[in-house]
């Protein structure tokens, strides 16, 4: 994920710069899956670089990094929001196995489309962490089609959610698929 960020990196720099998004500005990251990665990457490392990160919202996101990583994290991005969307059926956010991987940010668990709850910690036994041993069935649906993947169901959207959105003082900026 991190060489992924970084072949990203001075274009996401450039690209903020081009729609007037200075430092000093709020600054929104939102992303799905592997731009979620990118979304946790960018929050450390655009706050670490001077920027206003205010706030980061991630879908069906894997974990990005060990602990080490989660403990700079969350000392970096203290005062920010970030939150991290799950639902019961995402194989997804557990691809990387708990322990040499945590997940960073606070877990928004879906149980339905319209039942949620805010868990506690990055890995709150009460959320997401507790069906890991039984996502066989949901993995094998995301394998035999793209439109019975609840990965890519969130909010019930017809389109999946764009990989990376910026968001500063009211102008996103998307980067592509």
């Amino acid at each position: 994920f991190l060489q992924c960020y970084e072949s990203l990196a001075s274009s996401i720099k450039k690209d903020l710069e081009s729609i007037g998004c200075g430092k000093t500005m709020p600054l929104l990251i939102v992303g799905h899956s592997l731009g979620g990665c990118l979304t946790m990457l960018a929050l450390f490392r655009l706050r670490a670089a001077g920027f206003n990160v205010v706030k980061g919202y991630t879908f069906g996101q894997p974990r990005v990094g060990d602990s080490v990583f989660a403990r700079a994290f969350e000392a970096a991005l203290a005062g920010a929001q970030v939150y991290r969307v799950t639902n019961r059926d995402d194989p997804v956010p557990h691809v990387y196995l708990r322990g040499p991987f945590q997940h960073v940010g606070t877990e928004v668990y879906y149980w339905d489309e319209a039942a949620h709850q805010t868990c506690t910690g990055n890995e709150d036994p009460m959320c997401s962490v507790m069906h890991e041993s039984s996502l066989l069935l949901p993995a094998i649906k995301c394998i035999m089609s793209k439109f019975i993947c609840p990965h890519r169901t969130y909010f019930a959207l017809e389109q999946p959610l764009p990989p990376l959105l910026l968001h500063c003082d009211a102008r996103p900026l998307f980067l592509p698929h």
